[in-house]
């Protein structure tokens, strides 16, 4: 008599997850959603480039390398 409790258990166990599963099978998929991610422009990153190698410039005129400082 308890196993086929069990059994019984079982199978009404698996009557409901197929049951969820055939549901969930049965809903639409949503829609992709779309994600924008800020981009720095690349002129906006050459400026910052030419801006650091002229600072740097500057830098060599003010402590020439190898001047030991």
């Amino acid at each position: 008599l308890m196993l086929a409790d069990k059994t019984a258990g079982l199978q009404d166990r698996l009557a409901t997850a197929e049951a969820e599963l055939e549901s969930l099978r049965a809903t639409p998929k949503p829609e992709p959603e779309r994600v924008e991610v800020p981009v720095v422009p690349e002129e906006v990153v050459d400026t910052l480039s030419e801006i650091a190698a002229r600072a740097e410039a500057l830098a060599d005129t003010v402590d020439p390398p190898g001047a030991g400082g």
